[in-house]
């Protein structure tokens, strides 16, 4: 990541200020009140001012916070909260050539070979149409799959 950087992140956490403290830009989306409490009083306390921290429950406007971002303009999506498929869905056409999307716990949604527990196969497939569709999408990215044997996170680094 760069300073020049811009992020958007659903499911805010503990990274949450790391990543603002490395990005000229994040707009961070969690549903959770008391969570979203929590990670507010870090941000305001680290006098992370470069952070668009939004709180809302509903399908619609948890996704919906990608179209604050033209297409082609995010540098780093992070996948880490509810409504996965619909997010890593947006957020192939809002990543720019180079950027990255990171799905957090893909061993749970995309077929793979890990012996993570609730992996799917490739006899099992995606977890749902759209998380294949999300696949064909992103099918010529350059992608770096890691796991710690207990969950798997993937890379998708936009090439073209």
């Amino acid at each position: 990541l760069k300073k020049s950087d811009i992020g958007l992140e659903w499911g805010s956490g503990r990274s949450t200020a790391w990543f603002a403290a490395k990005l000229q830009q994040l707009v961070s989306v969690e549903d959770n009140p008391k969570w979203y409490q929590i990670v507010k009083e870090r941000l305001d306390n680290l006098k992370l001012n470069n952070t668009e921290y939004l709180l809302t429950s509903d399908r619609e406007s948890y996704i919906g916070a990608a179209e604050r971002f033209r297409e082609n303009s995010l540098d780093f999506v992070l996948v880490d909260g509810n409504y996965r498929s619909g997010c890593a869905m947006k957020a192939v056409s809002k990543v720019r050539i180079g950027g990255v999307i990171v799905l957090d716990n893909a061993n749970w949604f995309l077929p793979c070979n890990s012996h993570s527990p609730n992996s799917r196969t490739y006899q099992t497939g995606s977890a749902s149409d759209e998380w294949q569709e999300f696949l064909e999408r992103v099918n010529k990215w350059r992608v770096i799959w890691t796991s710690n044997g207990v969950t798997d996170t993937a890379f998708f680094i936009k090439t073209s």
